[in-house]
């Protein structure tokens, strides 16, 4: 009788977990109970169902190489999108020039200033050579001492523009005038190439030209040598 009412009193505080014999002990673990039934704390089962699962992780071979495996795939999709990057921008530096609108455009107008420059030059070309051809009159040009081997260097290199300066000039207005339109290109290229040809045949003429006064050469002073 006295084992019963033991079971009994143990099967009552089981279902009431506010009964104990240690009070602090059973309320505190009555308050976990609560929370975890509440939501308010994982409960020990997923507890052990995570460590399980870490425990397999860290035991099974195949599920650590799925684990090693997903992470390869993740690293090369990162790989191939900075690979990609990087052709994208390598792309954008070779075709920069043409692609831009920006640069286009700033090219465009020094271009139009180049142009500009260029036919201002050939309407004054007359003006210009007068105007340089005339001998200088005034005051000589004050320059420091330290200067004058600079300037002792630079009048030789004027004068050489100088005197090609009509040439130049002329070059610049043909340039000017020059159009690529109607065929005219065509025509330029194969005078061209037919005086590139007239040229390679003129010199190999000259070369056996040349063997032939050596062989000529060679056999008079052997006659020479014979008498």
């Amino acid at each position: 009788m006295y084992m019963m009412e033991v079971n009994d009193k143990n099967a009552f505080q089981l279902l009431n977990p506010w009964i104990s014999e240690d009070r602090t002990t059973a309320a505190v673990c009555s308050a976990i109970r609560l929370a975890e039934q509440s939501g308010h704390l994982k409960t020990r089962r997923d507890e052990v169902l995570s460590e399980m699962v870490q425990s397999l992780h860290n035991t099974s071979p195949s599920l650590r190489l799925i684990q090693q495996l997903k992470e390869m795939t993740a690293k090369g999709q990162q790989l191939d999108k900075i690979n990609m990057e990087i052709q994208s921008r390598l792309m954008d530096k070779e075709t920069r020039d043409i692609m831009h609108l920006g640069i286009l455009e700033s090219k465009i107008s020094q271009l139009d200033s180049l142009s500009s420059h260029l036919q201002a030059i050939v309407q004054s070309k007359d003006h210009l050579i007068n105007r340089l051809q005339q001998p200088f009159v005034g005051d000589y040009l004050k320059i420091e001492a330290a200067f004058h081997m600079y300037v002792k260097e630079l009048f030789p290199l004027a004068a050489s523009c100088l005197a090609e300066l009509s040439s130049n000039l002329q070059t610049i207005q043909w340039a000017s005038g020059f159009d690529t339109k109607d065929g005219k290109m065509d025509k330029a290229l194969m005078a061209i190439s037919a005086s590139l040809a007239h040229l390679q045949t003129s010199f190999q003429t000259i070369c056996q030209l040349r063997n032939t006064l050596d062989n000529l050469e060679s056999q008079a002073s052997g006659q020479v040598t014979s008498s």
